[in-house]
């Protein structure tokens, strides 16, 4: 009786702690637009970067600037860096 009560004492705290590890190493996520900060329009052909990742925007919708996201990323502070070369 003494070793089942052991046993499951066990149990509950290695499930506890893979519970919290698994909450400790959720990933970040960036959603991001893009626009124009004259005419509030998307902005064509650019690039964005972060934590060595990086995405392109081409044609966007005429009605809505489109929502880019960046997942998995590292917690903490980054820089979203954006360069549009035909711009």
């Amino acid at each position: 009786m003494l070793l089942g009560i052991c046993l499951g004492a066990v149990f509950v705290a290695a499930a506890l702690a893979a519970a919290l590890m698994i909450w400790a190493r959720a990933d970040a996520r960036l959603d991001f637009t893009v626009v124009d900060s004259l005419s509030g329009s998307w902005v064509w052909d650019f690039t964005a970067r972060i934590q060595d990742r990086f995405t392109r925007g081409y044609y966007q919708s005429d009605v809505v600037p489109a929502v880019f996201r960046f997942t998995r990323l590292a917690p903490g502070q980054a820089m979203l860096q954006v360069s549009t070369p035909h711009y």
